[in-house]
């Protein structure tokens, strides 16, 4: 099974498999899935090689003549093969494995969390069982993102679709599921250019869906992940950089190094007024080249713990966090309920607590006990602080219930 968790140094261990015939430095090497682009590279593990150069990758999978290597070092560092090499010895950090993996192999395709990796499956918003063609507003109370975000949707009425222009004329689409995104909102649209006139004031997608199928059980997530034109730029997703040597050697050529040194991991008590945290604890985990306890919000790899109810949630193929004091100060918790034998002309409620989603995530249901559906039964919802409270009214005894659900349908990138 080997280690599921490792926290401090990330280093892998390697050996070299094939070396470029004419350029040293240039290789490749058993596990390179571990070896991302600016690793720091040790011929001993322990020490910089060579004259306390600083070396790292430059590049990954390079091809010369033909041939593809694993990776090409900054510098002419020269090894044979059947070495044992390092990379990432001087990164430090957090890793979690899936099951049945060993963390310290250090692959990220692997692991449910990899603090090298600037961005990975952090939840920004979501929401489900929407049907509406207006506008959704999925910032909330949260601060504003830097970027438009990607976001991955799901919904009943998917597919292709024809939209009618005027006269015998009509426009088709293979995917009638389209949105218009901004850095808070998630539009309903439709591809709507009019047939009969092309002549460049048309737009190819509009707002709303007049002709198109509404929107129906409308399912959404929100990554903290630029996907737009002039936000997918390195400010967004490469690590950070510098020209200062870090004390790692005189290698000027190119005067680019990592930035280490930065406290990456905290667990306990964190207070982070750039991100405006105070005194709320967990488990913090920053990305490479930036203080956990100074970062920006959008540095944050993983927060265990940071008012999650009213906040951003994180982590990837994980139970999302709820804050204890809100769950503990509620009625209910996410689990199904139900309320049976109402009798005539009576009503029962049913409240389920839910705090990740925009709109209740639930399916309901009520029925005769001996003819199925009954069209007797009114219904109602209000919601409060993620407590959603659902009333209902019958003129014959009925079964009523009601089950909670974080349901995402199909998988699909959304339009921008």
């Amino acid at each position: 099974m080997g280690n599921r968790t490792r926290l401090g140094s990330l280093r892998t261990t390697h050996t070299v498999t094939a070396i470029h015939p004419s350029f040293a430095g240039i290789f490749s090497c058993t596990n390179a899935q571990a070896i991302k682009k600016y690793s720091t590279f040790s011929s001993n593990g322990t020490s910089n090689p060579g004259s306390n150069l600083y070396t790292y990758v430059t590049a990954r999978n390079p091809t010369y003549s033909g041939t593809t290597y694993d990776v090409a070092l900054n510098w002419g560092i020269t090894v044979a093969v059947n070495d044992t090499v390092y990379f990432n010895w001087r990164e430090n950090g957090i890793q979690v494995s899936k099951a049945n993996v060993d963390a310290t192999a250090g692959d990220t395709r692997k692991l449910l969390l990899d603090s090298r990796i600037r961005r990975r499956g952090q939840i920004y918003a979501m929401g489900s069982g929407i049907n509406s063609n207006n506008a959704i507003a999925f910032k909330g109370s949260k601060s504003e993102l830097g970027y438009i975000p990607l976001v991955v949707t799901g919904e009943t009425n998917s597919g292709e679709a024809t939209y009618s222009t005027g006269g015998n004329d009509s426009d088709y689409t293979t995917e009638a599921s389209q949105f218009i995104f901004t850095k808070t909102t998630l539009t309903p649209a439709e591809a709507a250019a009019d047939a009969d006139n092309y002549d460049g004031t048309d737009k190819a997608i509009v707002a709303g869906r007049s002709d198109a199928p509404n929107v129906a059980n409308l399912n959404f997530k929100v990554l903290r992940i630029p996907c737009a034109y002039g936000y997918m730029t390195s400010a967004n997703f490469d690590n950070p950089t510098t020209t200062s040597a870090n004390g790692m050697g005189t290698n000027t050529s190119p005067a680019v190094y990592k930035q280490l040194g930065n406290k990456r991991v905290l667990s306990g008590k964190l207070t982070n007024s750039t991100a405006g945290y105070s005194n709320v604890r967990g488990l913090y985990v920053s990305r490479e080249g930036t203080d956990i306890e100074s970062c920006n919000k959008d540095d944050f790899l993983f927060a265990s713990d940071t008012g999650v109810i009213n906040d951003e949630m994180r982590g990837e193929a994980q139970n999302l966090a709820v804050n204890y004091s809100t769950v503990v100060s509620s009625s209910a918790v996410p689990t199904p309920v139900a309320v049976t034998n109402i009798n005539s002309s009576s009503s029962g409620s049913i409240s389920v607590f839910n705090p990740y989603s925009l709109a209740p995530a639930v399916s309901t249901s009520y029925s005769n006990a001996s003819s199925g559906q009954n069209s007797s039964v009114s219904f109602s919802s209000s919601v409060s602080n993620g407590l959603y409270s659902f009333t209902f009214s019958t003129t014959s005894s009925s079964t009523l219930s009601l089950t909670s659900g974080f349901n995402i349908q199909l998988s699909s990138l959304a339009l921008l």
